[in-house]
């Protein structure tokens, strides 16, 4: 590899009002009970590190 190449980013950066936008232009699907949970497990869990991070940042005014 040479010194001048640089990496690629592994996710692309999207603006969360266009994110937001895409979702609800998408069709439903349906869910089946296992998919439900592990949705909601993975929204549970982001969350949390959310909250987590939250707490240990001091914001001073």
């Amino acid at each position: 590899m040479s010194k001048n190449s640089k990496k690629q980013p592994l996710v692309k950066y999207v603006p969360l009002e266009r994110r937001i936008a895409e979702l609800r232009a998408k069709k439903p699907v349906d869910l089946n009970h296992g998919e439900a949970l592990l949705l909601q497990g993975m929204a549970a869990a982001s969350l949390r590190e959310q909250r987590l991070t939250e707490d240990r940042i001091a914001l001073e005014d």
